[in-house]
């Protein structure tokens, strides 16, 4: 019995740490759709559910730590900053957790739900709510500094740069405001409403809209230098990088752009709506399509390298850390899959709060 006990010890084991790039090594249940962003730090795992929990569990074992329940679904994703956890649940509240007890440290109440990230800047915590205000909290204290109103739900995260925040509402609208004091510095309206977060780099923003269009403008006066019609809506928020703008659209292709002039380059078609948010590392690009597969796509050829499925529905915004990619999805499970590379710090996709801080405490 005993060795039979050890034999099935090894295989169980052996799958594990043999697994191949685009194989599970582990996923975590939880009673809802998985639409949070994972944060990762000092191997721990944060992450929300729309069962209304927000967890942490230990990223090599997979093991519950602690988990906080809020009163609403939590679809946005969390942000770590000095030793706490900050994020926003439909029951209209922020959160700042202890990351360590999961005791609540603060909250602030807000005038609708959330879909936008909390961003920690200088300090500061900027998010954007169903309500149409943009909200600058202290992190620390969770007291109001300004809030700035717009004609829409805002569920967009804030994209920081250069003491200046960039984000779009549904009125149609991308905003530039100072973060210190919330004083508009322009506003460039587009054709249609906008979910998707906006991508900052090399002096222009990148966002797509409703309508299936994705604009560049210049970041100096919001001015539109070009834009590239998709087949069909642009929810998932572009990321920048060598020259070139990878995004998703609900035409169920993933493309990559000329980030300078909006020249076509290539397309990688999935088998249904691309909402989720991509991101970059070791010449490949990732992203989750509503036919429930993570894709692993050469970032080179647009040629698949791998793919992987998850339960029914929505495979969402993935990040990475060392060898493993962690992703959510519709079938109310974190998913870890092996990723055949090694990431040394972690890996973001722009929705999250995290990409700006860069992994950094």
């Amino acid at each position: 019995m005993k060795k039979l006990f050890l034999t099935v010890l090894f295989v169980l084991t052996a799958g594990v740490l043999f697994a191949g790039a685009g194989d599970k090594i582990w996923e975590f249940a939880t009673d809802d759709h998985v639409f949070s962003t994972p944060c990762i730090v000092d191997g721990k795992v944060y992450f929300g559910s729309r069962d209304g929990y927000l967890y942490c569990i230990s990223l090599q074992r997979n093991k519950l730590i602690w988990s906080y329940l809020s009163d609403g679904d939590i679809m946005a994703s969390p942000a770590y900053w000095d030793g706490k956890i900050y994020f926003a649940s439909d029951d209209y509240n922020i959160y700042c957790i202890d990351a360590k007890t999961g005791k609540k440290v603060w909250d602030y109440t807000t005038g609708n739900t959330f879909f936008a990230s909390p961003v920690i800047y200088d300090g500061k915590l900027y998010i954007g709510s169903r309500d149409g205000y943009m909200y600058c909290l202290d992190a620390k204290t969770g007291k109001k500094v300004w809030t700035f109103l717009t004609d829409g739900g805002i569920t967009a995260t804030v994209f920081p740069l250069d003491g200046k925040i960039y984000f779009a509402s549904e009125d149609m609208y991308v905003y530039c405001l100072n973060a210190k004091d919330g004083k508009q510095v322009w506003k460039s309206k587009t054709g249609g409403e906008m979910i998707s977060t906006p991508c900052v780099a090399n002096g222009k923003l990148y966002i797509g809209n409703y309508n299936g269009t994705l604009y560049c403008l210049d970041i100096k006066n919001g001015k539109r230098k070009w834009d590239y019609d998709a087949k069909d809506s642009i929810f998932s928020s572009p990321i920048v990088a060598d020259g070139k703008v990878y995004f998703g659209s609900w035409d169920a292709n993933f493309y990559c752009l000329d980030a300078e002039d909006g020249e076509y380059i290539w397309s990688f078609e999935t088998e249904d709506n691309i909402e989720t948010s991509p991101i970059l590392f070791g010449g490949n690009v990732y992203f989750g399509s509503l036919d429930s597969y993570v894709y692993c796509v050469s970032i080179d050829s647009g040629k698949l390298v791998w793919k992987y499925k998850t339960g029914e529905g929505f495979a969402n915004n993935p990040c990475i850390y060392q060898d493993k990619l962690l992703i959510g999805g519709w079938d109310g499970y974190l998913h870890c899959i092996r990723i055949g590379g090694f990431a040394k710090t972690p890996v973001y996709p722009v929705i999250s709060g995290m990409y700006h801080l860069g992994g950094k405490k």
